[in-house]
């Protein structure tokens, strides 16, 4: 029960801290070259939610690669 208690209070206190990170990483960062951040681009707690990304075939990936690299030729291997 203490455990807990200590562990919110540190959790607490990392949130504060990575958001007023975030906060001074969106003042400095230039808005037409990337994205805000976020207090989970900086550390992450236990409450956060984590994203699994999805894994791609190699058909998907050629497709992805050759539709962001369309003006560069990519030879398909096979």
């Amino acid at each position: 029960m203490l455990q807990d208690r200590r562990r919110q209070d540190q959790e607490l206190l990392i949130e504060l801290e990575r958001n007023s990170m975030a906060l001074l990483a969106n003042i400095n960062r230039d808005p037409k070259k990337s994205a805000p951040y976020t207090g989970k681009d900086f550390y992450t707690l236990s409450y956060d939610e984590v994203v699994e990304e999805s894994k791609m075939t190699g058909e998907q990936m050629y497709d992805l690669l050759s539709e962001r690299f369309k003006n560069k030729p990519i030879r398909k291997r096979g």
